[in-house]
């Protein structure tokens, strides 16, 4: 598992952090950020923000992923939930069939299950 680990890293990891560092030293030049919607003027605007562009970017994935894993995961609560009792229901089933298996108080003995009577042969 470990090798894996080191060959994921090595194939998707290296490559996608050198163009991060890359996309960073290319792209350090301050952009302004417009927060207010209503101005079409950056100059006038109420709210601005001056950042550097990778900044932004980074910013702006960095979102998209954590907003991806939190729909993901409430869009997915629904299933975890009916699979969590699910377990318990096996749980409490393999439970009972242990305690039917070992001879509980609750089991009926040996002797009191009527057996079958033999199947007749025919004698043809």
């Amino acid at each position: 598992m470990a090798v894996l680990r080191k060959l994921l890293f090595l194939v998707l990891g290296l490559p996608l952090g050198i163009v991060l560092v890359v996309l960073s030293v290319a792209n350090r030049a301050p952009v302004t950020l417009v927060l207010d919607p209503f101005t079409g003027d950056a100059a006038t605007a109420a709210y601005t923000v001056s950042v550097p562009l990778y900044l932004l970017i980074l910013g702006t994935l960095t979102l998209g992923v954590i907003l991806g894993g939190v729909t993901s995961w409430l869009t997915t609560g629904r299933w975890h939930r009916t699979a969590k009792r699910a377990r318990a229901h096996i749980h409490q089933l393999q439970a009972e069939i242990e305690r039917l298996r070992g001879g509980g108080a609750s089991a009926p003995p040996a002797e009191a299950v009527p057996a079958l009577p033999r199947p007749r042969r025919n004698a043809t």
